[in-house]
């Protein structure tokens, strides 16, 4: 049975259920709130902490925590280590996008492996290659 199995849960027993699995995977702690920055997550490489926006949907909640989780795993193996652990200013853009397309395909992965694709449906990328400009001019 996969560790997110059913859509038919309450956003609270989805909370619990995150912050359950984010503790076994080695993350400190999982934080939902609805103030701040307009982002629908966060991870902090030196505290091992992830952010969550709780006004998303249940579904785009599951989908960001599998994002930032991603972002933990990699951290944890020490991969793009200057972009995980250094300003993200002295990053260049194209590096930037290309980092977060392979944190996605992280993230594809572990939802593959942990979710029921059948309550849940397919993992979307966050930033697909169809909006790259549009992302890289936000920057």
């Amino acid at each position: 049975m996969k560790a997110f199995n059913t859509k038919k849960t309450t956003k609270e027993q989805l909370r619990k259920s995150i912050c359950s699995f984010g503790k076994k995977d080695g993350v400190n702690r999982v934080t939902f709130n609805s103030t701040g920055k307009k982002v629908s997550g966060s991870y902090h490489s030196y505290k091992k902490n992830i952010y969550i926006n709780m006004d998303a949907t249940k579904q785009h909640m599951l989908r960001t925590f599998f994002h930032e989780l991603a972002h933990h795993v990699a951290a944890s193996q020490n991969k793009w280590k200057s972009y995980h652990f250094n300003l993200i200013d002295e990053i260049d853009a194209e590096l930037m996008y290309s980092i977060e397309n392979k944190i996605d395909k992280m993230a594809q992965t572990l939802w593959y492996k942990n979710v029921n694709l059948t309550q849940w449906g397919k993992y979307k990328y966050f930033y697909p290659k169809s909006q790259k400009n549009l992302f890289l001019s936000k920057l």
